[in-house]
């Protein structure tokens, strides 16, 4: 609008009345005060103005331009400024005094962000950025909205103006609620809607969400009161609101692995199921959440349906997925592990798992991330290494850049030839493959018992009194008294339950004796039962079968400790190789002393229990003879007689086990150890002890290996001769990633694999395979979900799906 001057000015005046003039006078008396208040409100919050200048008609306003922080005027100039109606580069100076000791910034040299805290006022609407950054608005959530309550408000010019009586709310029952969601600006005078200005996907849509710098909100006071409460009562305001609570109790489920759904969609109905209950929880602690059940009609949009929660969920695993796999690409190297289970559904699952190196300035961590489940029921190592690679570049992420793979020993995975570690190692030669070291522990203590009769029958007796007793509640019930702690199940593929089975009967042996008795002896128990208990009393009840018992404890303890070690998550080569070294130290000296030491314990709990020590030994005196024809020396048939029960027990059982424990740990780990010499040199011991020559070789075996990652050989010697591992070595700080990425086990595959029987249970057998991928994500990486933006999420869910009702 062009402002009248001159004559102009003078007859539009005279166009008016009395009344008219007298309110053109005091609307412009009001709006300069307004303006002059602004002004002094943003240059009282700047530093101390020191600096002038002088404005020159001949240069171009660029050329003169100071950053405002610069400048200080009066409240006489800016009175003028206000009046005069030529503007400011066509006057003719401006006289300010100028401070030598500050220097003027160029206008690219000014960082808004900051300076923001210094300058928004956080509680004023009209001093916000529009549109709203996530940084800000997390700012915002965090604070919460601050209410001002002042003694006397500014009137318009109606003569009304806001009341601190409506920042309450009395309910029909009395009750009085604050209404925190109403912000009052000073310095427009006008009222804003705290949730709507921040979760709103259409701001300045209406008066309420007009926020911005000078810009004015709700102003119609006369009708204030209908005006809050039709607002409040809005399904705009209600939706902005509400969304947030049913994200919040969505993400709940998800993180804790419980059911979404029950067998209706009525909420408050006893078997509406999790979600809709926990809705109706909330709704008694949040009021706009309350009204929004209350005002639900059939037909009309609840955002409370099966597919408003997946999408969701469907929201919060992207978001989870996309901050992972920007971590992963930040960091450049990565080991892939992949491994594979059936669901409840007889579903191949295909977990995947990225491993990489965290390098921060608060400590360097290694990380195992997982991404999602592929259901896949190929099973050619050709065909699997084929999904693998178009998973990673459906992520993004670039096979050029693994240099690890971690797969269990099956032979379609770690195939030299056409296992899927072949085929990856075609497309891209570093990834070094490394066999998962707790599945090859594993396989080295089935072996040991497949191969030795008498250490097989002990584990087969122990899961036989398990199964006797678990089997019935009353056998069940009849144990618990007599023991601390249950007998454990024994499982195939995970050796620690052996030990934790083993270790159970040795410590509760002799309650698991009298609970036997007291089934043998029960009148209740029928004669199946009574044949049962006695046989397992019979083949437990000996020394020979506590010997054994004892032999296993002690062994599988040993084990069970480095197999436990080695499934942390920052395992890394060097301290598997070390754990594996010293489990095979321990193993050869147990071999030669362990027996009698075991003999010794086994003795006095036989002692203390009543068994007799040549009980269990049922040997003949001519086993191990040669027959009479064969004999060359009378000699032979004394020395086999002369062996006693115990030797003939170690023998047959304790050597055997001993020594195939020890071929299998160093025919099936040498991969580990070389691994870890690859890279040993670079720190630790190697450092003082290797000669000159020998560091040199090291270093140019790696950067041969490496010869992408890695520049000469010699920087890394360099580096060595200093002794010096920090970042500003680009050549020993790769190769100490590279290090670390490698895989060690796939245990996080296998802890995904309990979530996965969790989540897909016989009760929700029928999960489609996107839900149960983002159900597993949310719930696995529970970190990344727990600190998942709401505001970002709400706003990629309206902007993704065109509603009925605005969201």
């Amino acid at each position: 609008m062009v402002r009248p001057t001159g004559n102009n000015r003078a007859i539009a005046d005279r166009q008016l009345s009395g009344h008219d003039k007298a309110k053109k006078r005091k609307k412009l008396e009001e709006d300069k005060r307004k303006s002059v208040t602004r002004e002094t409100f943003q240059l009282d919050r700047l530093p101390p103005p020191t600096p002038t200048f002088k404005v020159d008609a001949n240069k171009t306003p660029a050329d003169q331009m100071v950053p405002k922080s610069n400048m200080h005027l009066s409240n006489e100039q800016l009175a003028d400024l206000e009046k005069s109606s030529q503007p400011l580069e066509n006057l003719a100076s401006v006289e300010v005094v100028q401070d030598e000791s500050v220097t003027i910034l160029e206008p690219s040299e000014v960082n808004v962000e900051d300076q923001a805290d210094n300058i928004i006022d956080k509680s004023d609407p009209s001093s916000w950025p529009y549109p709203l950054t996530d940084s800000f608005r997390r700012q915002l959530i965090e604070r919460g909205p601050v209410q001002k309550r002042l003694k006397c408000y500014p009137r318009d010019e109606s003569g009304r103006s806001f009341h601190n009586e409506h920042y309450e709310r009395t309910m029909d029952t009395g009750e009085i609620r604050i209404r925190d969601w109403i912000l009052y600006s000073e310095s427009s005078t006008s009222l804003f809607c705290f949730p709507c200005c921040l979760f709103s996907p259409t701001p300045r849509s209406s008066s309420w969400t007009n926020f911005g710098e000078s810009k004015i909100g709700f102003t119609n006071y006369v009708h204030q009161s209908k005006a809050i409460k039709d607002h409040e009562n809005s399904r705009h305001h209600a939706s902005a609101v509400v969304l947030k609570s049913m994200l919040q109790a969505a993400l709940f489920l998800a993180k804790n692995n419980l059911a979404f759904r029950g067998t209706t969609e009525k909420i408050g109905a006893p078997d509406c199921g999790n979600f809709l209950s926990l809705i109706e929880l909330l709704s008694h602690y949040h009021p706009p959440l309350a009204r929004h059940i209350d005002r639900l009609e059939k037909g009309k949009t609840s955002y409370m349906s099966p597919k408003i929660q997946n999408e969701f969920l469907s929201l919060s695993a992207n978001s989870v997925r996309k901050s992972i796999i920007s971590k992963i690409q930040q960091r450049k190297y990565f080991a892939i592990l992949f491994d594979a289970t059936p669901d409840i559904s007889h579903d191949e699952q295909i977990s995947e798992v990225i491993r990489t190196v965290n390098i921060s300035k608060n400590g360097c961590s290694i990380e195992e991330n997982f991404l999602g489940f592929l259901h896949f029921d190929k099973k050619k190592g050709s065909q699997i290494s084929d999904l693998i690679l178009k998973k990673l570049h459906a992520d993004g992420l670039d096979i050029m850049n693994c240099r690890g793979q971690g797969y269990d020993n099956g032979a379609n995975m770690s195939g030299i030839y056409n296992g899927v570690q072949a085929h990856i190692k075609r497309v891209n030669e570093y990834a070094e493959f490394i066999p998962c070291v707790a599945h090859t522990l594993n396989l080295v203590g089935q072996n040991a018992t497949s191969k030795v009769l008498p250490g097989k029958l002990i584990l087969g007796q122990i899961q036989n009194l398990y199964s006797f007793f678990s089997s019935s509640p009353y056998r069940w019930n009849m144990l618990k008294p007599h023991v601390n702690q249950v007998l454990k199940c024994q499982s195939q593929t995970r050796w620690s339950s052996k030990a934790s089975a083993v270790s159970t009967l040795y410590e509760e042996f002799e309650g698991v004796l009298e609970s036997l008795l007291e089934v043998i002896n029960s009148d209740d128990t029928n004669s199946a039962t009574l044949v049962e208990a006695t046989a397992n009393f019979n083949h437990i009840n000996n020394f020979r079968f506590l010997l054994g018992l004892t032999v296993w404890n002690v062994l599988l303890s040993r084990i069970n400790i480095t197999t436990t070690a080695i499934q942390k998550k920052d395992i890394d080569i060097e301290t598997s190789a070390k754990l594996l070294g010293g489990l095979l130290s321990s193993l050869i000296k147990f071999k030669e002393t362990g027996f009698q030491e075991c003999l010794k314990k086994a003795k006095e709990k036989a002692e203390a229990i009543g068994i007799d020590e040549d009980t269990g030994f049922q040997y003949r005196l001519t086993r191990n003879q040669l027959p009479k024809r064969f004999r060359r020396q009378t000699s032979e048939v004394q020395e086999a007689v002369s062996k006693s029960n115990v030797e003939k027990f170690q023998e047959e059982f304790f050597d055997k086990v001993m020594e195939t424990l020890i071929i299998e740990i160093r025919s099936r780990f040498s991969y580990i150890e070389q691994a870890s010499k690859d890279f040993c040199f670079l720190w630790g011991k190697a450092l003082a002890t290797f000669t000159t020559s020998e560091l040199q070789k090291a270093s140019i075996d790696l950067s041969t290996k490496y010869s992408l990652d890695l520049d000469r050989a010699l920087d890394i010697l360099n580096i060595l001769t200093i002794n010096d591992l920090q970042d500003v070595y680009p050549n020993c700080h790769t190769a100490i990633r590279i290090f670390l990425t490698l895989p060690v086990t796939i245990a996080g595959n296998e802890r995904s694999f309990s979530k996965l029987k969790i989540i897909k249970n016989y009760l929700r057998s029928t999960m489609g395979q996107e839900r149960l991928c983002d159900l597993a994500i949310l719930s696995i990486e529970h970190a990344e979900s727990s600190s998942l933006s709401l505001d970002s999420l709400i706003n990629d869910f309206a902007e993704a799906k065109c509603r009925k009702v605005p969201i």
